[in-house]
C-alpha cells in the first residue's frame, strides 16, 4: 500500500529540528540571511528520497522564504510546470549563492527555457542573476571530469578551446 503524501506541516517541522546553530552561522556568513534553520544538504536530500516530485508542496515551501525550505523546494519542483516569468521572479530576489545554484541545477536547466535564460542572465550586471546564468552546467559536459566535453551540439559555443570535441577519427 502506498503511503499518503506528507503535508506541508509534516515536511516543514523537521527542518527546524535538523538545523544547528553552527551551520546557521556559516550559512549566514555565506549570504543565507536570518530566515534559515541551518539544515545540511544531506538531510534535505534524504527527505527528498521519501517525498519525490511534489510541485504543490514545493511551491508552498518556496513561499516561506526560509532558505532551507526553498532549497528543499528546488529538489521537489516539476520544472515543466514553471513558466519563464515565474522562474525569473524566483531568481530575481535571491541573495544566497547556494540557493541560486540549487534552483538552476535542479529546476532551470530542466526547462524548455534554459538556453534563453542562461544567455540573458550571463550578462546581467546584477551579481546573483549573472551567477544564475553562469551556473548552468550544459548537458554533455561531464561533471565527473570537469572540462571534459562529451558532446552537445547546442552548447558547442561554450566549449573551451582547450577542450576540443572528440574526433571521429581514431588516429590522432
Amino acid at each position: 500500500m502506498k503511503a499518503a503524501p506528507m503535508s506541508f506541516a509534516e515536511v516543514f517541522a523537521p527542518l527546524e529540528a535538523w538545523g544547528s546553530e553552527n551551520t546557521r552561522r556559516i550559512y549566514a556568513r555565506m549570504g543565507a540571511g536570518e530566515n534559515q534553520f541551518g539544515v545540511t544538504l544531506g538531510n534535505l536530500r534524504g527527505l527528498v528520497r521519501k517525498l519525490k516530485t511534489n510541485h504543490g508542496l514545493a511551491l508552498q515551501l518556496w513561499a516561506t522564504g526560509n532558505v532551507d525550505a526553498m532549497i528543499l523546494a528546488t529538489m521537489l519542483m516539476a520544472p515543466d510546470r514553471l513558466p519563464v516569468k515565474e522562474i525569473e521572479g524566483m531568481v530575481k530576489p535571491l541573495t544566497y549563492y547556494r540557493l541560486i545554484d540549487e534552483l538552476v541545477d535542479n529546476v532551470v536547466v530542466k526547462t524548455s527555457h534554459a538556453d534563453d535564460l542562461r544567455t540573458r542572465w550571463m550578462d546581467s550586471p546584477k551579481e546573483m542573476i549573472g551567477r544564475a546564468g553562469g551556473t548552468f552546467w550544459p548537458p554533455g559536459l561531464s561533471m565527473a571530469a570537469p572540462g571534459v566535453w562529451i558532446s552537445a551540439p547546442s552548447w558547442k559555443r561554450l566549449r573551451p578551446k582547450s577542450c576540443p570535441l572528440p574526433s571521429a577519427s581514431k588516429n590522432r
